[in-house]
């Protein structure tokens, strides 16, 4: 008991018929807790999914023909699809733009036209403020308000099938879906495009040193092509862009047609692409990593220990990923818990051995900790047991 594991630990804990001997004062802390959690975690396990969605929908949606957006706002709507790509490093760590890049590559991979289809639009028209409503203060800026004619018109669209996006909508939290399509296929259309952005920038670099007269040594025409001396080029140009800064706020000599930040963002990527080529589960592993609750560990009750042994049982879903739990915190979970549930709780989990120096050794195994009736906490290995 339960039946089914929950990963309702609180609900289980607090509930009467699994744990009598709760007070109601403490019952009803936990209940407080729980109902917290309830609400914030969907969202901290769903946000680049969140915002991808959104991102996707606002750029797609209103670029749709049967929109019929006038001139003025698509300008003004292209500026929020595009705000969370202003730097180059955006695509791998801010959620609207890893989330849009992953819906997109969905779509691009999993989504088919279906035809075309004729439906009607309502002509809309710039809204002419009078003099009266400009009296009034009722005017808006020119073109930023518009009304329909009345008129229709009919217009031809693409149908397209997103069967795929709604799915993973469904189904998916923010590990799963970094884990299942931030593949490698994706990993490496995103690093390309940073890294054709790193290029272009690097030649208007050059073009600037040229163009003002500086120092040949540091103009490098054409670019290497490896990234290793692409770095070397960086890091010169770094080191005399934080020079000429000194030297620009001591003596007013003119400065590096570069900012030393932009420099970093291109150096920050050039290590991205270069730690995907050398390990690519490691480099998707990073970015699993940076989800919102990739580090709250997944626990579940497998047995309240009522027709068994009385001792409650926590099962916790090893994550290659992150990796074997804290043995501290593993230790304090179970004295806790064994203070709320009256009898002896067991944390079952994985493990690494390791040598004498430190360095693991193996997989990952079964391992044991459990909090007796007099609240000491013993460790063992399952598979010896076992043996």
């Amino acid at each position: 008991m339960p039946i089914r594991p929950t990963d309702d630990f609180l609900g289980f804990l607090m509930d009467e018929k699994h744990n009598p001997r709760l007070g109601e004062e403490s019952r009803g802390m936990i209940a407080i807790v729980r109902d917290q959690a309830r609400y914030f975690q969907p969202q901290g396990r769903t946000k680049i999914m969140n915002e991808g969605w959104a991102s996707y929908w606002e750029k797609h949606l209103l670029q749709a023909p049967e929109m019929q957006l006038p001139f003025a706002w698509a300008v003004s709507a292209s500026q929020a699809w595009s705000m969370h790509n202003r730097t180059a490093t955006d695509a791998y760590f801010n959620p609207y733009a890893l989330g849009l890049a992953v819906f997109d590559y969905i779509d691009r991979k999993y989504g088919f036209n279906e035809g075309q289809e004729e439906i009607e639009v309502e002509e809309l028209v710039p809204e002419v403020c009078t003099k009266a409503g400009e009296a009034a203060g009722e005017c808006v800026e020119s073109n930023e308000y518009f009304k329909s004619t009345g008129v229709t018109k009919k217009v031809m669209v693409t149908k397209r099938n997103r069967d795929k996006m709604f799915e993973v909508r469904r189904n998916y939290n923010d590990t799963s879906f970094i884990r299942e399509f931030v593949n490698d296929e994706l990993f490496e259309h995103i690093n390309l495009q940073q890294l054709e952005w790193a290029r272009r920038v690097m030649e208007m670099i050059n073009r600037s040193l040229l163009k003002n007269g500086w120092n040949p040594k540091l103009i490098v025409n054409p670019l290497p092509q490896d990234l290793e001396s692409l770095m070397e080029v960086l890091q010169n140009w770094a080191n005399i862009a934080q020079q000429t800064q000194e030297l620009a706020e001591e003596l007013g000599n003119p400065v590096f047609p570069a900012p030393l930040e932009t420099l970093k963002t291109i150096g920050t990527i050039l290590q991205i692409v270069a730690s995907f080529d050398e390990d690519k589960a490691k480099a998707r592993q990073m970015l699993v990593l940076r989800t919102g609750y990739s580090s709250v560990p997944v626990i579940h009750v497998v047995d309240s220990g009522l027709y068994t042994d009385g001792s409650m049982t926590l099962l916790h879903i090893f994550d290659e990923n992150f990796g074997p739990l804290l043995q501290s915190e593993c230790k304090d979970t179970v004295r806790y818990v064994r203070r709320l549930w009256g009898r002896p709780v067991r944390l079952i989990t994985k493990e690494i051995e390791t040598d004498r120096f430190g360095r693991p050794m193996g997989e990952p195994k079964p391992y044991e900790y459990l909090c007796d009736e007099d609240g000491e906490v013993k460790e063992r290995w399952l598979e010896e047991e076992a043996s």
